[in-house]
């Protein structure tokens, strides 16, 4: 990430909320995105842009961290209100599917991002939420943890690549994807609190 890109000051948290959100709005309006228009858009300067983002790639990539953070949050408090871990998990991976396509643009600019893992852009999220899920739900002290976890997050941003490109049904594909993660996915206990 750019240098500011990490700094809590409001102006540039402020600055970074602006870009991702004309960022979202260039795109669903089906306007060339460049990070002049989307500068402009934004009411930022493109040295602000550059403050901020690398490029295009990345800015696309902290929209779906946030989109896919947002998802997790949910998950969990479905879970809290005791809705059964097999179901919250199928519609958790069903709603991630469905907003991987409603993105479609966003998804591909996302993927060309590549962080410090080397993963995949939407891969390298993935793996975050796989580690915080884990930490809520799983063992994570558990031998070859780490590795799992990039297994985990490397299997379903394939499945998530090859969903979002063809119109198959999101639901089956879901039911499919959550009958492949470990059993402690699919049936987790809450170790967090």
């Amino acid at each position: 990430m750019a240098q500011s890109a990490n700094s809590n000051d409001p102006r540039a948290l402020r600055s970074r909320e602006a870009i991702v959100t004309a960022l979202r709005e260039e795109i669903r309006a089906g306007r060339p995105v460049t990070i002049s228009s989307i500068a402009d858009s934004a009411s930022v300067s493109r040295v602000t842009f550059y403050n901020n983002f690398n490029g295009l790639e990345e800015a696309a990539w902290l929209a779906i961290a946030a989109d896919l953070h947002a998802l997790l949050d949910q998950d969990v408090e479905e879970r809290d209100l005791g809705t059964p871990p097999p179901e919250v998990g199928v519609d958790s991976l069903r709603r991630i599917i469905d907003m991987l396509r409603d993105n479609h643009e966003l998804t591909r600019l996302a993927n060309a991002y590549r962080d410090d893992t080397g993963l995949p852009g939407i891969a390298a999220v993935l793996l975050t939420i796989v580690r915080e899920f884990r930490l809520l739900f799983g063992d994570p002290e558990a031998p070859d943890a780490e590795a799992e976890n990039i297994y985990i997050a490397s299997g379903l941003h394939g499945v998530f690549q090859v969903a979002v490109e063809n119109g198959e049904d999101s639901a089956s594909i879901a039911r499919t994807a959550f009958g492949l993660l470990p059993g402690w996915m699919q049936n987790p206990n809450q170790t967090g609190d």
